[in-house]
């Protein structure tokens, strides 16, 4: 892939990275879990990252699905979790 496919790319992607980040930041907030308890919540189920690391995925946007999946689980987060966040993508994508 050339480099400007790859800034293409990027660029389409952006607006669901950005949702993806304000929808689980959205979420902590609501039940009331900091990073350093959600590690823990995580360490529970096997899963050992430091807080600093898990707000860094969070923040870039970067996260394996599984662990994006995990996290939903820990805190228990229900309802129909992919229209919210495509709802949120679309609003950003408006935004820009």
């Amino acid at each position: 892939m050339d480099q400007q496919t790859s800034i293409q790319n990027n660029l389409a992607l952006a607006p669901y990275g950005e949702a993806f980040s304000r929808f689980l930041s959205m979420k902590l907030k609501q039940k009331k879990v900091t990073y350093p308890q959600l590690a823990e919540l995580l360490e529970q189920k096997g899963i050992v990252l430091t807080p600093g690391n898990l707000r860094n995925k969070v923040s870039n946007r970067l996260m394996p699905t599984s662990l994006f999946l995990i996290i939903l689980e820990v805190l228990n987060v229900k309802g129909d979790i992919l229209s919210e966040i495509l709802t949120m993508a679309k609003e950003i994508e408006d935004e820009a």
